[in-house]
């Protein structure tokens, strides 16, 4: 097996882990079979000249880093180039912003980001169930005559809900 073929295999592999991406959506991306990157990363196949443009091209790969492993796994671009990028991905310029900022992040600081949104994300998912279940909350039967019991845990559970909502509200100002 050719040394070199294994290490732009390795290099793809490497690509897609940095872009945080299934091997399936990588493939669809550039528009070949998963089974075919799998045979890629694993130095049993050889990309063509062709696959190499369009990774660079999909991506933003630098392809000397991804022919030889010299220099930097993206290519530099100014800051015109990546508005052009940016365009026709969103009609909103906060978005598209927003985009170019993302890409000019180290991959550190990049992870972070997206572990941000994803920490964001789950958190509104919270917040939205906890409201629905608080608009609709479950039916309570009347009280017995000495059913207080069932009362007052309703009420507890009332509150719980209200300061749990509260808790989220504040947490997500801060992380804002």
């Amino acid at each position: 097996m050719n040394d070199n073929l294994n290490n732009i295999g390795k290099r793809i592999g490497k690509l897609i882990e940095s872009l945080d991406i299934k091997k399936v959506r990588f493939a669809e991306r550039i528009k070949i079979d998963q089974s075919y990157v799998s045979q890629l990363i694993n130095g049993r196949r050889n990309p063509s000249n062709r696959i190499i443009a369009d990774i660079c091209r999909e991506f933003g790969v630098n392809e000397e880093w991804l022919r030889t492993g010299n220099g930097e796994m993206f290519q530099d671009f100014t800051e015109d180039e990546f508005s052009k990028a940016a365009a026709p991905l969103s009609n909103d310029p906060f978005i598209r912003s927003l985009i170019v900022e993302y890409w000019k992040l180290d991959e550190n600081s990049k992870k972070l980001f997206r572990d941000f949104i994803h920490k964001l994300s789950d958190n509104m998912r919270e917040l939205e169930q906890i409201a629905v279940t608080k608009e609709n909350p479950p039916i309570k039967s009347p009280p017995l005559n000495n059913d207080i019991e069932r009362e007052v845990a309703d009420y507890r559970r009332q509150l719980e809900l209200e300061r749990q909502v509260a808790e989220k509200s504040e947490a997500l100002q801060k992380n804002a």
